[in-house]
């Protein structure tokens, strides 16, 4: 965008030949408005696609940890840190600022996909972490304790498909450990919807049936 008066000049501003007499006879200052709205657009598109570029950067590195997991010597958990998830929450800040800025117009695309990818594996850490510590707990119910299963009878069997589903993510994120990568992938945060509450609704099971199962001195819970 540029002002009227530069637009009606037959002026190249890639002309390596500009010369200051060139700019002097624009007469910019009777259009100072006009010119500094050019340079306050000029200033924010750079600022916000420098950023942006920086993000990109960013997470082509970022993987994830791992931890052990006590059942399975072939599965680890998935852990992204407390610094790289106290960044990603101020970039989703960041980004969402800049798709409420008034110069965004040239960068709008881009800060859109920001702001989606963002938010989408900010969704999906929390969602993963949620259901990784209901899983750690209820898999020594539901499928390593004999005794249990064979109490909770159909419901333990219930329980298989989604221990699959949970173990086949966890797979998943050992073989695509970039976490933006991982992020991506389809269909995971409706995956890890539909675990979480399964999980929840797993957990309350047990916890109404709490009494009968201490009663049969099966293991704490």
């Amino acid at each position: 965008m540029i002002c009227e008066e530069v637009k009606t000049q037959d002026f190249n501003f890639k002309d390596p030949n500009m010369n200051l007499k060139q700019i002097w006879d624009l007469k910019l200052e009777s259009s100072q408005e006009a010119v500094e709205d050019i340079f306050e657009r000029s200033k924010q598109e750079f600022k916000m696609g420098t950023k942006l570029d920086e993000y990109d950067k960013i997470y082509k590195d970022i993987v994830f940890e791992y931890e052990a997991t006590k059942s399975y010597k072939d599965l680890q958990l998935l852990i992204f840190n407390d610094d790289n998830f106290n960044a990603l929450e101020e970039q989703m800040l960041t980004a969402y600022n800049f798709n409420n800025n008034r110069f965004k117009d040239f960068l709008e695309d881009k800060i859109n996909n920001w702001v989606n990818l963002l938010n989408l594996m900010n969704d999906i850490i929390v969602l993963l972490k949620y259901a990784q510590t209901k899983w750690s707990f209820l898999e020594k119910m539901f499928v390593q304790s004999a005794e249990v299963k064979k109490e909770l009878g159909e419901k333990a069997v219930e329980f298989v498909k989604f221990d699959d589903k949970m173990k086949s993510i966890l797979t998943l994120g050992k073989n695509t450990p970039n976490v933006r990568s991982f992020c991506q992938s389809k269909n995971l945060k409706d995956d890890l919807k539909s675990l979480c509450h399964a999980f929840d609704d797993a957990e309350d099971y047990l916890n109404r049936n709490y009494l009968k199962l201490k009663k049969n001195k099966f293991p704490r819970f």
